[in-house]
């Protein structure tokens, strides 16, 4: 589960798209606030409607171990 807001570039590496493509995509779902961090209730947002992306939290998991 996500307990931290996380970069607009943190995100689109762990989808594997660009940073172009998510501001579409946040564009797509009703985000409207430019700049910072997305809030965890946005990259749900994100996750509701293209899915749960894996690699960037799984590694964070590994490190926390």
């Amino acid at each position: 589960m996500l307990k931290t807001p996380l970069s607009r570039s943190e995100v689109a590496i762990a989808y594997g798209i660009t940073t172009r493509t998510l501001y579409n995509w946040i564009k797509d779902v009703g985000i409207t606030r430019k700049g910072g961090r997305l809030t965890i209730p946005e990259c749900e947002l994100l996750f509701e409607k293209y899915g749960k992306p894996t690699g960037i939290w799984e590694k964070k998991e590994k490190a926390k171990r």
